[in-house]
């Protein structure tokens, strides 16, 4: 497949175009267009040959109809202003176009375009936006599709290429089974370590939201600092209880098996456990107001409880709340 090496898009002839959302497009159910509307996104369909310029990031709508003309920012978080700034509008000209632009390359299947643009970097982003909504509609057409990337990243669909080859070929009955088989799991269920020792691990975070105790909170561990998910996904996979801050590293918990416990360590924590009151003092409206610091907006608000906390776990509760989710696996002394 021919691609652009900054857009990833292909100059093609193909039979079907949807996006993850359309703004502007109302349900038609004349000449086969069909405009459905989502909870999060709105799909849009033309059961007619559509042309893609890879070059003016255009999708040509060939029709007899007068011409009209759409913009699309095809990336799951439309509500966002900021996720969007990084999303390149996709042009769709529907109608009476009297020289379409010639192709160099034509397919007989639907193709989907989306944007890696937007949080990409982040984890739960990545996946929240752009992975699970991609699942959910390649799942529609049973994976017998093209993908059109706009803002192309290399090394984003380097990192996710065995989700994407999976995706446009795919044929799945849920989404855990999907990550099980893409990145080639092996424990597919906690009852698999009957007789041996749960193994926990800790997700530990090095800028916000950090365990300033975290040494206490593990006896022994084998610290692992990779990022190449096709390796932590079967470090994850082989546990049985993943504990962490509220954050992105628990998006990795798509990779447990079925019955493990995910414990989230939550930014609301009891001010003894935040050093925040070590930061601001015991009188600040920081630790006495919170919902002052709430009322100057998201950014302010995140950039005290979210960025700028970090934890000092209560090892009494921490011991409790280990030992009944070691309960629900069906396990007493965790390893690391």
């Amino acid at each position: 497949m021919a691609k652009d090496s900054k857009t990833g898009v292909v100059g093609s002839t193909i039979s079907m175009i949807f996006f993850f959302e359309i703004e502007g497009m109302h349900t038609r159910k004349d000449d086969k267009v069909i405009g459905v509307e989502e909870p999060l996104n709105s799909l849009f369909i033309r059961l007619v040959r559509v042309i893609v310029d890879k070059n003016a990031l255009t999708v040509y709508v060939p029709s007899n109809e007068a011409q009209v003309e759409y913009k699309v920012q095809p990336y799951a978080r439309k509500e966002d202003g900021t996720a969007m700034k990084a999303v390149t509008p996709v042009q769709i000209l529907h109608g009476n176009i009297s020289t379409p632009p010639a192709c160099n390359f034509s397919y007989n299947i639907p193709a989907m375009i989306f944007s890696s643009g937007g949080f990409t970097g982040n984890l739960f982003h990545e996946f929240n936006e752009i992975i699970i909504p991609l699942f959910i509609m390649s799942r529609r057409f049973r994976s017998q599709l093209q993908f059109v990337i706009t803002d192309f990243k290399p090394w984003w669909v380097s990192k996710y290429e065995r989700i994407l080859s999976s995706l446009s070929r795919y044929s799945m009955f849920d989404f855990k089974q999907f990550l099980r088989e893409s990145y080639m799991l092996k424990m597919q269920d906690v009852s698999n370590q009957m007789g041996e020792k749960p193994v926990l691990v800790l997700i530990s975070r090095r800028k916000t939201r950090k365990f300033l105790n975290e040494d206490k909170m593990v006896i022994a561990a084998t610290p692992n600092q990779t990022s190449n998910l096709d390796t932590f996904s079967g470090l994850v996979n082989s546990c049985s209880v993943m504990v962490g801050a509220h954050g992105a590293g628990l998006t990795n918990a798509l990779f447990l098996p079925a019955g493990a416990l995910t414990i989230m360590v939550d930014r609301r924590v009891k001010w003894e456990e935040s050093s925040l009151i070590d930061d601001y003092g015991p009188d600040h409206p920081v630790i006495t107001d919170p919902m002052s610091i709430s009322l100057k907006g998201y950014r302010a608000f995140r950039a005290v409880y979210v960025d700028g906390q970090n934890l000092k776990v209560n090892m009494v509760r921490f011991r409790e709340t280990l030992a009944e989710a070691l309960k629900l696996v069906g396990g007493s002394t965790p390893s690391n």
